[in-house]
């Protein structure tokens, strides 16, 4: 009798302990799933996140497309001056003394934006040369040159040679966004 209380002691303390163990594996494993969910929980939130950026983009990357015209389609200084469409915004100048200062890519916060900056000057000038009829239209014209999306404009000149010769402006830092083809 005492033999057999002795042995249900030690099965119940047996029990006990791999009841215990299972209890403890169990809330570790409880602990390991839990961190797992909320891992989950903030990839997915992230996500979402992610997910509604990309969708509120969408306008801006259409617009990209149809405002931001493409490298390939310019290939000397003929067609950077056609880019740089200085007559839409009612300036003249002379695709024949065009040069190009530099050309670079376009980044932000050091991501690369798929997309190139050509710079521009003019022959013997620290910039483009561009004229207007007047100076309230040379401004103007400076002002939508400006305005566009695809164009970075530094500072400008405006002056004449004399009192009789056409409104003129040197557009210092003149560059045109060429987006790749990707």
């Amino acid at each position: 009798m005492i033999e057999q209380l002795r042995n249900t002691k030690l099965l119940i303390g047996g029990s006990l302990v791999i009841a215990g163990l299972l209890v403890m594996d169990g809330y570790q494993t409880y602990q390991s799933i839990s961190a797992k969910t909320e891992q989950q929980v903030r990839i997915t939130v992230q996500l979402n996140r992610w997910k509604a950026a990309m969708r509120s983009m969408q306008p801006t990357i259409a617009d990209w497309g149809k405002n931001i015209q493409s490298a390939d389609q310019v290939k000397d200084l003929l067609s950077v001056y056609r880019a740089l469409n200085l007559e839409s915004a009612g300036l003249a100048s002379s695709p024949d003394v065009l040069l190009l200062s530099k050309i670079e890519r376009l980044t932000f916060e050091g991501s690369d934006l798929h997309a190139t900056i050509v710079w521009a000057t003019s022959a013997g000038k620290p910039g483009v040369m561009v004229t207007a009829p007047s100076y309230s239209q040379l401004i103007e014209g400076i002002n939508r040159l400006a305005t566009r999306r695809d164009i970075k404009l530094g500072s400008v000149i405006i002056g004449s040679e004399d009192e009789h010769s056409v409104p003129q402006a040197v557009l210092l830092g003149l560059g045109v966004i060429l987006r790749d083809n990707k």
